[in-house]
Order: C-alpha cells, then structure tokens, then sequence
C-alpha cells in the first residue's frame, strides 16, 4: 500500500469514528497531515470546544479528559444501529410521521437528534417533553461529525418558549 493509499485510509478511519479522531488530536507527532484544526475556545476546559454561535451553546463538559473520549459517549451518541432503533420508537411512542424518503438530510438529522436525546438521558436522565438542556458544544461537534448534515446548516439549540 503506498503512502498516499495509507494517509487516505487513515482519514476515512478517523472520519468514521469521531471518539478515535478526539482521542488523538492535540496530542504530539499524532496529527495528520492536512487542514489545520478548529481553534478552541477560551471558555473550553477540555480542548474540543470550537466557538458556537449563541452565548446559551457556549459550554464546555468541563472535564480535563473530554467527555467524548469516554467509552460510554461512544456507545450513546455514535452507534448508527441503536440509534435508529430510538428514532422509531420515538416516532411510534410519539406518533410522528414517518420521514420522507426523498430528504436527503433525512437519515443523518434523524441520527443527529437521537444521539442528542441519548447524550441528555446518559447525562441527566429523563427530562420530560419541552423540558430542554444545552448540551456541551464539544458532545454536539462530535455528533454533528458522525452525522453531518450535507448542507453544513444546523438549528443549534433552542430554549422552551415561554
């Protein structure tokens, strides 16, 4: 396998598992070879925070190892397979309608919005419907990774309306 072929590999290892790519980044002669990496915020505790857009998703773990290096983040928030298992019963329990095959966005915002739903239940428990939490912008990053939206738009967090 030459050079070229070995780097390719490496990039789509590390673009498919978002824990792995965390695990590694910062960390000396381990970086690969390419853009440079997101600045962190001066907010951020755990180095993975990149700068959000609102003051309310402006928030870190605040843990020194980066809760998305934890084994059990992977397992709630970036398994594909469990996932989609929550987002049916979600849409069954809730009666929602199912999605439209044509939305391209479709599958990857529905796994999104799962892994969200799992991070707040592994972190907080149930909060009950309408009850809302930000959640740390370097779990959301790590999620929006996994499952990118394809126009690169996304809706951030947004508080219960009074």
């Amino acid at each position: 396998m030459s050079e070229e072929e070995r780097l390719t590999l490496l990039r789509t290892i590390l673009m498919e598992e978002p824990a792995v790519r965390w695990r590694h980044l910062g960390r000396p002669g381990t970086a690969l070879p390419g853009p440079a990496p997101q600045p962190r915020a001066e907010w951020c505790c755990c180095g993975m925070c990149p700068e959000m857009p609102t003051e309310q998703e402006r928030l870190c773990c605040g843990e020194t190892r980066c809760i998305t290096d934890d084994p059990e983040f992977v397992k709630a928030t970036q398994d594909t397979f469990h996932l989609t298992l929550g987002v049916r019963y979600h849409r069954d329990r809730w009666g929602e309608a199912a999605p439209d095959p044509a939305d391209l966005e479709g599958p990857h915002r529905q796994c999104r919005y799962q892994a969200y739903r799992h991070f707040v239940l592994w972190q907080w428990g149930a909060l009950g419907r309408g009850n809302r939490r930000a959640l740390p912008a370097c779990a959301v990053t790590a999620i929006r990774a996994k499952y990118p939206s394809p126009s690169g738009r996304y809706t951030g967090f947004k508080d219960v309306p009074l």
